[in-house]
């Protein structure tokens, strides 16, 4: 009779441990980039002109 219990928490741990959807919800708003950060980002990877740059962070900062 006392190995119901273990077995029960031993399968609640595999299930918690083994389920990758669980590990995804914990990102961090750290980790998030703003908007503007990908709007400097881009600029500096050369995809946006110096014109659509400051066009699109006039955008941003209304």
């Amino acid at each position: 009779m006392m190995f119901i219990p273990l077995l029960v928490f031993i399968l609640l741990l595999y299930v918690v441990f083994r389920n990758p959807d669980l590990n995804r919800n914990h990102i961090s708003k750290a980790d998030e980039k703003s908007p503007l950060e990908i709007l400097k980002q881009r600029y500096a990877e050369g995809s946006l002109s110096q014109d659509e740059f400051f066009r699109m962070r006039e955008e941003l900062s209304k």
